[in-house]
């Protein structure tokens, strides 16, 4: 099997997809393109994922991150309701993305369908961009874990040379429980900008990615590194049901023509001459694609379903209207 089998007593999770605002871009700032006119009206998803079995009541003792061992997890949190609420540089960049639909939010969505916000355990972020990382305090009893690097993005506040999405919120994990995770197998060092690297999981090759990590030890959710994109930047397998996982991409690829091969990532260049591009590493954004195509390839020859979803995909969303939450996928 390319995946892990399931054992006797497997765990499962339920996943689902919650809209927290749209943007728009040009479709040259994600695709590589001569029409320099055609927009993308992109979709922001936040998934919850909810622990299904009684192992989530006794695994907190080894993964020793938060007094509670987590029941209700969100993966990203994506837009806040006002404009206002964003940084002077994040607001400036949010022109670039007009028209752009705030809200409702994660957490207005979450309490309209009678689930209070304090019952989300975790938010995990794929990675700190805004549209992204919604709004923390509206979810007060909940740990952040974020990827190594992301604390010092944070830090930083903004990366000039990577263009005006670049611009971070310093103040986005004030007063929260946040937990970063420690480097993969691929490279990287703890230094002195990393927040608490506090998870005693290790990194260990899954399927076709050299590193994966069993988050809450019992098979059910992996953290698989997906650089390219973003500093700190990851993606979550989830395995849903006998021989069914569903792959959260976060912002791995912005257009499924790009995960199928169809159409390759865009560069520019701006007013200053810099080559920029929505990837930090371009050549590595596109290695996560091959990636996924084998992912999906490898689980179909044994049987098993690979749904893959992005933060932003249109395609998936308009075809999924009825799949959203509080439905599960």
């Amino acid at each position: 099997m390319y995946l892990p089998p399931e054992n006797t007593s497997q765990s499962y999770v339920a996943v689902a997809a919650i809209l927290a605002g749209r943007i728009t871009a040009p479709k040259w700032s994600f695709i590589d393109t001569k029409d320099m006119t055609a927009t993308l009206s992109l979709p922001c998803l936040a998934f919850l994922i909810t622990r299904k079995t009684e192992a989530c009541m006794t695994v907190a003792s080894e993964i020793g991150v938060v007094r509670n061992s987590p029941k209700h997890i969100l993966f990203d949190l994506g837009l806040r309701e006002e404009r206002c609420n964003y940084t002077d540089d994040q607001q400036a960049h949010i022109k670039s993305r007009e028209p752009v639909a705030f809200g409702p939010s994660v957490a207005t969505t979450l309490q309209g369908n009678g689930m209070a916000t304090t019952e989300i355990d975790w938010v995990i972020y794929s990675h700190v961009h805004w549209d992204h990382t919604g709004e923390p305090s509206e979810f007060p009893n909940a740990s952040f874990i974020i990827g190594h690097g992301s604390g010092a993005l944070l830090k930083r506040g903004f990366d000039a040379a990577a263009g005006s999405h670049a611009a971070f919120d310093k103040k986005l994990l004030d007063h929260r429980d946040v937990f970063e995770l420690p480097p993969n197998l691929k490279g990287g060092n703890a230094d002195d900008d990393s927040l608490n690297v506090s998870f005693p999981n290790s990194w260990n090759p899954l399927g076709p990615f050299p590193a994966a990590m069993d988050i809450f030890g019992d098979g059910s959710v992996f953290v698989i590194p997906s650089p390219g994109h973003l500093q700190g930047h990851v993606n979550l397998l989830c395995r849903v049901g006998e021989k069914r996982w569903v792959y959260l991409g976060g912002d791995t690829f912005h257009h499924r023509s790009l995960l199928t091969g169809e159409a390759e990532i865009a560069t520019w260049r701006d007013t200053e001459g810099r080559e920029l591009c929505v990837h930090t590493d371009r050549a590595a954004a596109q290695e996560m694609f091959a990636l996924l195509r084998k992912l999906q390839d490898q689980a179909a020859a044994d049987g098993v379903e690979v749904e893959i979803i992005s933060s932003h995909d249109q395609d998936w969303y308009n075809a999924n209207q009825n799949r959203l939450f509080p439905e599960i996928l």
